[in-house]
């Protein structure tokens, strides 16, 4: 029973990034600012190889997800990488 609270949890919190992501990131025009990621900029570094409590968002567009050196990523995550 407490497995499945975890999870339900887990599940909640990573709605509910994704939700935040929707609103902070979307411009009128679509296009994310700089002004849009201060939120992330809690979590996240833009500076290659400078982890926070995610990983650096340097070159986020050009790798594989779960892959940053350096980074402690969890093991689901480390079995999706693609």
């Amino acid at each position: 029973m407490k497995m499945r609270r975890v999870a339900l949890r887990a599940t909640a919190v990573l709605a509910g990034m994704s939700l935040a992501w929707s609103a902070s990131a979307a411009t009128p025009t679509g296009t994310p600012t700089a002004a849009d990621f201060t939120r992330c900029a809690a979590c996240h570094s833009t500076q290659a190889g400078q982890n926070k409590v995610g990983p650096s968002l340097a070159g986020v567009f050009d790798r594989a997800s779960g892959s940053v050196p350096g980074y402690s990523y969890s093991a689901a995550l480390k079995e999706m990488r693609t």
